[in-house]
């Protein structure tokens, strides 16, 4: 049987260093490759990662716009954040946390409905940065007055609004998440 190295896996040889804070842990380790090639790899490991598409009155919610060091800019993003609740897979009450905080939204019931979208949690992870992605979508009741909104533009909560609104945000887990829900509204049709 020939040895197919693309099935062998890494090993950990030594842990170089571990650096926590609530936001992050960056990770040095001196690894084996598959190839039996000792090498060093730094990571950031991240806590799991919300985005909640939000809608009312067939209408895409979005929150003003934010400062993002990273980009040096303001930009639009979709409602997200951190779990809040760490262990608990697809917390629906999560999304409805960072919806309230986002939104500036007091209502203590504020929706029609929130579900998930993806049904298991999406890896968005490069050679650099791990997280997991859930994400979900949540309509405001009609009643509900969020007070931390995007108003210059108006994106239709539907496959034109969407398309729309790929054209101005820039994230790429926000722009995966409204390709995803694009796609299941396709599919509904």
């Amino acid at each position: 049987m020939p040895n197919n190295k693309k099935n062998q896996k890494w090993a950990v040889l030594e842990g170089i260093m571990r650096l926590s804070s609530p936001w992050l842990e960056l990770i040095v380790e001196r690894l084996l490759d598959s190839s039996s090639k000792e090498v060093e790899y730094w990571r950031v490991e991240k806590p799991s990662g919300i985005l909640i598409i939000v809608t009312q009155d067939n209408k895409i919610l979005l929150p003003k716009p934010s400062y993002r060091p990273g980009v040096q800019r303001h930009t639009l993003d979709l409602c997200g954040g951190r779990r809040i609740s760490p262990g608990i897979s697809k917390s629906t009450q999560d999304a409805k946390t960072i919806v309230k905080r986002e939104l500036k939204i007091s209502a203590e019931m504020p929706f029609t409905y929130i579900r998930p979208l993806n049904k298991t949690s999406w890896y968005v992870d490069s050679s650099f940065t791990n997280v997991l992605l859930d994400v979900f979508v949540a309509e405001l009741a009609p009643n509900v007055v969020a007070n931390n909104l995007y108003k210059t533009k108006s994106y239709p909560a539907n496959t034109n609004g969407i398309a729309k609104l790929l054209g101005d945000i820039k994230c790429a887990q926000c722009r995966l998440a409204l390709r995803e829900w694009q796609a299941s509204l396709s599919d509904a049709l």
